[in-house]
């Protein structure tokens, strides 16, 4: 079997499964809505869809949505307010980006996602492959398209084990190729459902550990050629302290803010985030690393001794 035939029969494949199995999730089959709106709930589910299950996902962006129904409702928002509508979610800081976004498109872009990929790159928070899930979940337009879970497949079924690593822009292409044997509108095989069926296969099948193979029409067919193969990409090495990840403890000094609105005693903190917090030298020194990073991602402000959500 030639890569052509290859690409063909897992197309093929793919779609033969997601007929059976799709999932049914509040921001896809958009279609009765504006492009406008269609976009922004794109967007929105993309960027909570980071390094967050889908799961939560569903339950926060239902509420996210009450609260800000629109774009134009978002951009106009406060600091605190998304900050409030993003609890449960962590990564506080991908909220905000979040609202800037909304009002760069407000602003530069009269409350119209562009449909071309440089200018939805141009929007603070959009990268390569969040302005390709919009174009191609809110406007059907075929674009290649890759995250994690699409990544892996890719690479179990089209790379050898002795291939070490790929170049993006290479998988980029082999995703452009397939997409063009994949698409067919008389079959009703469009791009929004093609890329729906390779995230629900990788989050649901052709997992990260522990993959099931046993009822998977990829390995029925013998299409893998390194079916086992972890993902290339390595996380950086995170920052912890008594056992947890610095992370946590950002995200409890925001929860520890949300409903104190005149903000915290800087001083009373270290009790409030930390159960072994002890007052000592080092541990104030790593608090107020904590604080400035917050500071400086436009989470919380201080004003005098007091920390608080910026407003």
């Amino acid at each position: 079997m030639d890569r052509a035939e290859k690409m063909k029969a897992f197309s093929d494949a793919i779609w033969g499964w997601f007929s059976e199995h799709k999932r049914t999730l509040p921001w896809r089959d958009v279609d009765h809505l504006s492009a406008a709106d269609r976009a922004y709930r794109v967007w929105i589910s993309e960027v909570m869809l980071q390094q967050t299950q889908v799961s939560r996902v569903i339950v926060i962006f239902d509420r996210f949505l009450k609260e800000f129904p629109h774009l134009r409702d978002l951009a106009q928002a406060s600091n605190r307010d998304v900050i409030m509508a993003w609890r449960g979610m962590g990564y506080n800081s991908r909220a905000l980006r979040l609202r800037d976004g909304a009002k760069v498109v407000m602003d530069q872009f009269g409350g119209t996602f562009p449909h071309d990929v440089e200018h939805l790159r141009s929007i603070p928070g959009i990268g390569r492959y969040t302005a390709g899930a919009i174009r191609n979940f809110a406007f059907n337009l075929p674009t290649p398209c890759i995250d994690t879970n699409i990544e892996r497949i890719l690479l179990r079924v089209f790379y050898a084990p002795s291939v070490i690593s790929v170049k993006t822009d290479e998988l980029y292409q082999l995703a452009s190729n397939i997409l063009n044997i994949a698409i067919d509108p008389a079959e009703l095989h469009f791009t929004k459902d093609w890329h729906a069926a390779l995230m629900d296969f990788g989050s649901l099948v052709c997992t990260k550990t522990n993959p099931r193979y046993e009822s998977d029409p990829l390995m029925a067919l013998g299409l893998y050629e390194s079916p086992y193969r972890s993902d290339i990409k390595k996380k950086a090495k995170e920052r912890f302290h008594h056992g947890e990840p610095n992370r946590i403890y950002r995200g409890r000094i925001i929860e520890a803010l949300r409903n104190r609105p005149n903000g915290i005693p800087s001083e009373d903190l270290g009790d409030l985030i930390d159960t072994q917090w002890k007052g000592k030298k080092e541990e104030k020194v790593w608090l107020e690393k904590i604080i400035q990073r917050l500071v400086k991602d436009h989470l919380i402000e201080m004003k005098k001794d007091r920390v608080r959500l910026k407003i």
